[in-house]
Parts: C-alpha cells; structure tokens; sequence
C-alpha cells in the first residue's frame, strides 16, 4: 500500500482531510471520535467521510480503492424545469 503515516493516509483519502485532521500518530488517528472532528470544524459529510475511509482502512484496502471524489456542483438550480442553467424557460 505503500502509506506509513497518518498525514499520508489523509492525503490519500483527498478532500482536504490533510488540511483539517491533526494527528501524529497512528494510534491517535485510530482514536478520533466524530466529536472531536466536529470541535476541528468538520462538517458531518467530512466526519463521515474520514470515519468511512478509516475504517475501511483497518480492514486492509487501499485507499486508491476505495477513495470517492466529492460531488460537482449542481448545475440546475431553482424551481425545476423553470429555471435551467440560469436561464428562465417559461
């Protein structure tokens, strides 16, 4: 699998995980609540996300398996078919 620390398995799993989590150690990787996420300023979408690949970690995947990207903007948005791509149809 090739990763070795925590810093590296948050860069894996991607969506700016890195930039949010702070651990040192593995142990302390395997040891983050939701609730402590949440005091860092996750949203639950991320919390869940980082809990998810976690765990799936555990079990032996690699992450390059198993990694999501996140979801584009919606590019319809307003009252349906009224309004599509910003431009009003009726």
């Amino acid at each position: 699998m090739g990763i070795t620390t925590p810093e590296e398995f948050l860069q894996a799993i991607g969506r700016g995980a890195v930039d949010k989590v702070k651990v040192e150690t593995w142990d302390g990787l395997f040891r983050l609540q939701g609730q402590q996420m949440k005091a860092a300023g996750l949203a639950p979408k991320e919390r869940k996300y980082v809990l998810w690949a976690l765990e799936k970690f555990r079990q032996g995947e690699n992450p390059k398996e198993f990694v999501i990207p996140p979801k584009p903007k919606k590019t319809i948005r307003g009252w349906g078919p009224k309004i599509q791509n910003g431009k009003k149809i009726r």
